[in-house]
This record gives structure tokens, C-alpha cells and sequence, in this order.
């Protein structure tokens, strides 16, 4: 199984400071009763770290294009789902989620090209065109992983669903990776609600799922484990993009208009209205039961929140908690075939390990970025990598290879010969310092190397040195044909690496 995502570009690029997500709706949220509302660090500690399988789409045109205005300088597909795992990895590995990179595809179809209206419209019309395409192997989802689609014409990021396998974020937005709606919406994915969810319950349904700014239990209407988004330690606050509208809207419905002629009325409010940059200026803001907000700059840092992008930066403890929780309750159905096990990002996501005959440029296995990771030496009879549990010999000091978590040239980050792999975040979240597949492979042949004879025939410095050349330093018949003496044969390899045998020929 996997969870599908959608992104989406109206190629305006202005666009790219504020969070448009169609995802919302008051009422209860999937399996409310399943959830302990906790928020201590001790809960999350507990978890063991988690790693999903994340597959990406590109919603093109019948031709395999994208219209003119749509295209962004310098896109490329790949580079870009390689950019957005790493930003995944980066915002949530430090709570124990993992993302496996599994590729990408893409959707050619000009009606969901171009398809922009309701959200709940356009999961319609790609199970729809799922469904007409059975018959030739066509899929639009890849049923092991969460799915993410990149659209070009929909103005809105959106999930299909909290706890959903999908969603979906604009084109411009996959374009920008620290764009933080790309992380919104995989929060959505997981299992998180708007921090600001029915703030303004009675626009919706009265004051049903409006939360209230307590958080003493039994004072003051506590409700946060029970409303909104269901956190407790994720303050009540507004909508801060829309709240303006929101205001305007009651007071037209107050003036006799009904909430659809007000809701068109308040067309030319202002977002952000009361925020001055990242900081919250509304002197008469309060929550549904006239109680003044209380919450701080984390609240309006949150991802899942609607302040500007450039102030949003962070999830709480109770988000992840929340969203480890749903790991385990999965009620949806959504998680058992996406989760992959810890081995899988000691894989590469493509090229493929040299074994014998002569190495090919097919033969870099490419690892996905993200991650910090440390090539130590290692050594083994293994001309494949070492599985997972397989022990070895290696050196901790030994380094062969450094991978930074920011590096962006993704032809570098690849899986030397004779190494193993030190993965720093994933050991982190394990507790460990674990050393895994060791990679030690000398199939190949050499490119060239040296013969040293020792003249004295003990170790010292009267020696005789040939350059070899790889006909030479490969040649089967090379030790018979030596005198007897003491010899050191080091042969030079295409990967660098070096290896030297020593060789004592007597008398026959």
C-alpha cells in the first residue's frame, strides 16, 4: 500500500509564501477514541522509529508535457522528488519517521492535467481514469507506499483525507523543497488536523468542535483533547491567514445576510491581517467563547497552522505522539503495507552493485539524500552488501566517504567499495551506533598497478619497482613467471581502492 500526495502550480510564483491547503471540515476526526491526547516526551521516546515507503507522480499533459506558464527554470522530476525525500527526512526524522525514496512516475492525461476544483473532485477523476485504465496495466497509485502528485493547474495542496495514502501539492510549491506545505501535507497524510481546526465553530455547525483556550482539565470548557485538532499541546489560535475573513463574515451575517452571500461579500479581506511579519497583533482575538487567545510563537510556528511559510518551522510533541499513535491504530488501513523495515535505506534507490566481469556506469549504487552518512572501511566476503543482520569486520575510524544531510549534488552520494555504512539518524533514533552492509568486492579487474621486488629478499628499502599496466598486473600467469624472491603485488583499482599481496617465491 502506499499514500498518495498532490502537488500543484498555477505558475505564479509570488504564491509561494502562504499555505493553500483544501484540507478541512469540522466534526469528528477518524478513530477519536483511539488517541491518549499525550504530549510528554517520555510517550514519544517510547515509540521505535518508523521508516514509510514515499512514491512520487507528475501529473502531465496527453504529450508528456507541461503548458507554457506552467514550467518552472530548470525543473527536473527526479532532482526534484530526490530535493522533497530529503526535506521529508529532514523535518521528521529528529521525532523517529523515516521516508524510503521509491522513484517516480507520471500521469499523462489532460483531464486531470487540468483539472481545478473541488478537492474531493479530483480523487474522483483519478480513480476514474484508475479505473478505466485496468485493462491495459495502467495504475495511478502505487499501492506500497504514500503517493505524492504534483500538479500543474490546482490551485490548492491538499491531502485526500487525514490518515490517507494521497496528496497532492502545486507544482510551484514541489518546485520551492522548503516550502513548508510540503510537510503540511504529509502531516495531514499522517494523521494531523489544522492547529486551528472550526476555531470559529458557528460558521460550520454551532459550537460543536470549537476548542476552547483552556488547558486545565475542568476549567474554563477544557475541550483540547476532544476538538480541534485533538492536541493538547498545540494552543487554541485562529486561522491566521483568513481570520480577517472570518470577521468580516460575521459581522455580514450579523447585519441579516445568509453565510453564503457573506462568505462572497468577504472576498476582499486581507490574509494575514493581523500578523506584523511572524508577530500576532489582534487585541480583540479570541476563541469561540469570547476567551482571549493565549499562545506564543511556537503556535504561530506551527507547519500544520496557516501562518505565512517563512515564519512556520516546527511540529509539537503531541503532533507526533499523535501521529506514532495512528501508526499503531491504523483505522484507516492505510499503514501496514506502506511501512518498510530499517533495512531499506541501506539500499540504494538506483544503479545497482558491481559483482564480476567488468564494472559499467550502471554499476554506482545511488543512495537517496537527507541523511548524514559515513562510508567506513570494512571487510568481508562480500562481493553484494552484507544484509542487515549480517556482522563483519570493520573500523568505526576508518573513514572512506562523507555524505552531509544537506548535500544536494546527488551524483556523490553513493556506496563505495570495501565500505559499510554509518547512517547517523537512523542511529540516533535507534540509540545505537551501528555499523550496516558492508560492501567489500574485488571481482574486478584491475586497472593497473606496481611489482615490487625486494632485492634482498627481506623488507627494506633496496627494492625494484615496475609499473604494471592492467594487461600486465591481471595477468593469470604473472606470479609463475616471477623469479624466486620477495615480492609486493599491488594492484589499482578503478574505485580507488588498493590491494597488496605479498609473495615469497622459492626455488622450484
Amino acid at each position: 500500500m502506499f499514500i498518495s500526495i498532490l502537488f500543484s502550480n498555477t505558475g505564479v510564483f509570488a504564491q509561494q509564501n502562504t499555505i493553500k491547503c483544501a484540507m478541512d471540515g469540522p466534526g469528528a476526526l477518524p478513530c477519536d477514541d483511539d488517541f491518549s491526547a499525550a504530549y510528554d516526551q517520555a510517550t514519544l521516546d517510547a515509540f521505535e522509529p518508523v521508516v514509510l515507503n514515499v512514491y512520487f507522480w507528475e501529473l502531465l499533459q496527453d504529450d508528456g508535457t507541461v503548458a507554457s506558464g506552467d514550467s518552472y527554470p530548470n525543473w527536473d522530476f527526479e532532482k526534484e522528488t530526490l530535493d522533497m525525500i530529503a526535506e521529508y527526512n529532514k523535518v521528521f526524522n529528529p521525532y523517529k519517521i523515516f521516508f524510503k525514496y521509491r522513484g517516480y512516475n507520471s500521469i499523462e492525461n489532460n483531464s486531470i492535467y487540468n483539472y481545478d476544483s473541488s478537492n474531493s473532485g479530483f480523487w474522483d477523476l483519478l480513480d476514474d481514469i484508475e479505473d478505466s485504465q485496468d485493462n491495459v496495466g495502467f495504475t495511478t497509485i502505487n499501492e506500497n507506499a504514500i503517493n505524492v502528485y504534483v500538479t500543474a493547474k490546482y490551485e490548492n495542496s491538499a491531502a485526500r483525507s487525514i490518515f490517507s495514502k494521497q496528496f497532492r501539492v502545486t507544482r510551484g510549491v514541489f518546485y520551492d523543497e522548503n516550502h513548508t506545505t510540503n510537510p503540511h501535507e504529509m502531516g495531514h497524510a499522517l494523521g494531523l488536523a489544522h492547529t486551528w481546526r472550526s476555531y470559529y465553530g458557528e460558521i460550520y455547525q454551532g459550537f460543536a468542535d470549537c476548542e476552547k483556550v483552556s488547558r486545565t482539565p475542568g476549567v474554563g470548557g477544557f475541550n483540547a483533547d476532544t476538538h480541534g485538532d485533538r492536541v493538547v499541546d498545540t494552543n487554541a489560535i485562529p486561522n491566521f491567514r483568513d481570520e480577517h475573513r472570518t470577521e468580516l463574515i460575521n459581522i455580514y451575517m450579523d447585519q441579516g445576510m445568509s453565510y453564503p452571500d457573506a462568505f462572497a461579500a468577504a472576498a476582499d479581506y486581507t490574509e494575514n491581517y493581523y500578523l506584523d511579519g511572524c508577530v500576532y497583533e489582534n487585541q480583540n482575538g479570541a476563541d469561540c467563547a469570547n476567551t482571549p487567545w493565549i499562545f506564543d510563537e511556537d503556535d504561530i510556528a506551527n507547519i500544520m497552522g496557516y501562518a505565512p511559510t517563512t515564519c512556520t518551522s516546527l511540529f509539537t510533541t503531541g503532533q507526533m505522539i499523535r501521529i506514532h499513535e495512528g501508526f499503531v491504530v491504523d483505522c484507516q488501513g492505510v499503514y501496514e503495507d506502506v511501512k518498510t523495515d530499517y533495512a531499506s535505506l541501506y539500499k540504494p534507490y538506483k544503479g545497482e552493485y558491481f559483482f564480476d566481469g567488468f564494472p559499467g556506469n550502471n554499476h554506482i549504487p545511488y543512495f537517496q539524500s537527507g541523511f548524514t552518512y559515513f562510508f567506513v572501511h570494512c571487510e568481508g566476503d562480500f562481493d553484494v552488501p552484507a544484509t542487515y543482520n549480517e556482522t563483519f569486520t570493520y573500523n568505526i575510524n576508518g573513514l572512506v566517504k562523507y555524505v552531509s544531510i544537506n548535500e544536494t549534488d546527488y551524483s556523490t552520494i553513493f556506496h563505495p567499495n570495501h565500505s559499510a555504512i554509518r547512517l547517523v539518524e537512523l542511529n540516533t533514533a535507534l540509540g545505537v551506533n551501528q555499523v550496516k552492509a558492508c560492501y567489500d568486492n574485488w571481482n574486478s579487474p584491475a586497472k593497473d598497478g606496481l611489482l615490487t621486488k625486494f632485492n634482498d629478499n627481506v623488507f627494506n628499502a633496496n627494492v625494484t619497482i615496475t609499473e604494471q599496466d592492467s594487461t600486465a598486473i591481471n595477468n593469470p600467469q604473472l606470479i609463475n613467471n616471477l623469479d624466486p624472491g620477495l615480492y609486493a603485488i599491488e594492484k589499482h583499482y578503478e574505485d580507488g581502492a588498493v590491494e597488496q599481496t605479498i609473495i615469497l617465491k622459492e626455488n622450484e
